[in-house]
């Protein structure tokens, strides 16, 4: 087996950041209440300035959360801004943590899972981001 064939393993962090898809960034004019980004729009953006590998938002289709009724958004030809949607971040440890302690202000009062993942590679490639 070459270098090439070689498997680099790398050790990385996967947040999930948990919200309704209504929720919108802090508003401080009328305007802004009305026609205001989304949260998760935000956060997305700035993992990207914070240089976060991967940042997805993952929209639910039904469920629901403790002490509420089921949601459904399958029957409707709407989005139902009722329902969960997730942000995935997935980044070394180091680099989500401080994301995190930068932007507690957007991050206030969500849920957020964190488990550590590998990242598999090829040969001289060690990062997931090569």
């Amino acid at each position: 087996m070459s270098d090439d064939e070689s498997v680099v393993i790398k050790e990385y962090g996967q947040l999930r950041i948990y919200m309704t898809a209504r929720d919108k960034v802090k508003a401080t004019t009328n305007l802004q209440r009305f026609f205001g980004r989304s949260l998760y729009e935000d956060i997305i953006e700035a993992a990207k300035q914070d240089g976060i590998f991967s940042a997805y938002a993952y929209l639910m289709h039904s469920g629901y959360i403790p002490n509420g009724k089921i949601e459904t958004g399958k029957l409707s030809e709407y989005h139902n801004s009722s329902l969960n949607l997730y942000i995935e971040l997935i980044s070394l440890r180091e680099e989500i943590e401080l994301f995190v302690k930068k932007h507690s202000g957007l991050l206030k009062d969500k849920a957020m899972v964190y488990k550590p993942i590998e990242g598999w590679s090829f040969g001289s490639c060690d990062t997931i981001a090569d």
